[in-house]
């Protein structure tokens, strides 16, 4: 388990994990990986908006032919993600909500309705 309702639990304590677990309202929402896949490493990423947003622009979205996942187009230096994002990183979820079939207008305006913070789990 990576985490739990948008809290990544990697560097919980088991006993920790199972209290979070257990102290969460339904839905709950898990991110689980596999360690025997060669699949690359997944990450959550928290950003703070600043006055210009986030810091990133993203493209790709099921509106490409052919589709495409939506991904980090540029990080903007001295924005919220410099430093955390890079260019190509996948976008999985957004808040614990999932954009793998998402446009692109889509995920920018899920992004653009997140007012203070977001929590982002990438590939």
């Amino acid at each position: 388990i990576v985490s739990i309702n948008g809290t990544n639990v990697e560097d919980f304590s088991h006993e920790d994990a199972v209290r979070l677990l257990k102290e969460a309202t339904t839905p709950v929402t898990l991110v689980v990986t596999d360690p025997d896949t060669n699949r690359p490493d997944f990450k959550m990423v928290k950003l703070t908006r600043s006055q210009d947003g986030f810091g990133f622009s993203i493209v790709g979205g099921k509106d490409n032919v052919p589709s495409l996942p939506i991904t980090i187009k540029q990080v903007f230096e001295n924005g919220p993600a410099y430093g955390k994002l890079k260019r190509g990183d996948q976008i999985i979820s957004v808040n614990g909500k999932s954009i793998e079939d998402y446009s692109r207008e889509e995920a920018t305006l899920l992004l653009k309705s997140c007012t203070e913070t977001v929590t982002l789990f990438i590939q």
